[in-house]
């Protein structure tokens, strides 16, 4: 039977974890976040020209085109039980804005954010780390990161040329 609950989001149960996949380059791989994010921010914005023209009140509107979509939240990674420091995790996420070259041109790896239903291909846009509790020799035991990206919203299917190149409609 459930319970209500009356918080800001649902209480930890064994949902899935979200994942990043850097989907291409020397750095490839999946990265399983410790804990899932409490918020997520998708956001999609349409370039449009308004006309201007004399005499009139209102000369209509034209569309220009779609900019990319862009999704940011925070997530936290945790060490402080363990002996471990967060620096090698945090190493990791950093390889994801470490340009390099992929098919013949240098830049930044096409990144897969996963969590249940919802995925976004895309780049790092910026990442912010702050490291939030030291151990008593100063071992770096918990950090937080914000992650913010840019690409294509409910998109499993695009390949990393996709992202790069774009996509005609068809």
């Amino acid at each position: 039977m459930y319970q209500a609950y009356t918080g800001t989001y649902l209480p930890p149960s064994d949902c899935e974890k979200a994942k990043l996949e850097i989907q291409e380059g020397a750095s490839s791989g999946e990265l399983e976040l410790q804990f899932n994010p409490t918020s997520l921010k998708i956001s999609r914005s349409v370039n449009i020209e308004q006309g201007c023209e004399m005499g009139m009140s209102f000369a209509g509107l034209k569309f220009k085109k779609v900019d990319a979509d862009k999704l940011s939240f925070s997530f936290l990674i945790d060490e402080s039980t363990t002996t471990e420091s967060v620096l090698p995790t945090l190493e990791k996420y950093y390889k994801m804005t470490v340009p390099e070259a992929i098919d013949d041109v240098t830049r930044v790896p096409v990144v897969m954010f996963s969590w249940q239903e919802l995925v976004f291909q895309g780049m790092v846009k910026s990442i912010d780390f702050e490291i939030t509790l030291f151990d008593g020799d100063g071992v770096p035991k918990r950090a937080k990161i914000d992650l913010k990206l840019e690409g294509r919203a409910f998109d499993s299917t695009s390949t990393a040329a996709d992202i790069y190149a774009g996509t005609k409609i068809a």
